[in-house]
Formats: structure tokens, sequence, C-alpha cells
């Protein structure tokens, strides 16, 4: 479980995309979901 707290999560805030996020994780960038997010919040 380690690995899911290293996960930076920012919200991308554009008038086009609505609870979008952009995941951070060893260098690499991932978009995701509302629900994705908040289902790494809760792990």
């Amino acid at each position: 479980m380690e690995i899911y707290e290293q996960i930076y999560i920012q919200k991308l805030e554009t008038s086009t995309v609505k609870d979008r996020y952009l995941l951070i994780y060893n260098g690499l960038y991932y978009e995701a979901s509302a629900p994705v997010v908040e289902l790494l919040l809760c792990l």
C-alpha cells in the first residue's frame, strides 16, 4: 500500500474537462476520473 501513498493527485482545471485529475507517480503522468481518485484516497 506504500505505492499508493506516493501518487500525487492534482485536479485538472480546464473549462472543457470536469472532474478529471492528473496522477503523478515515479515521473509518469496519468489522467483519471473522480471515481478512480476517490478509490485511491480510500486505500
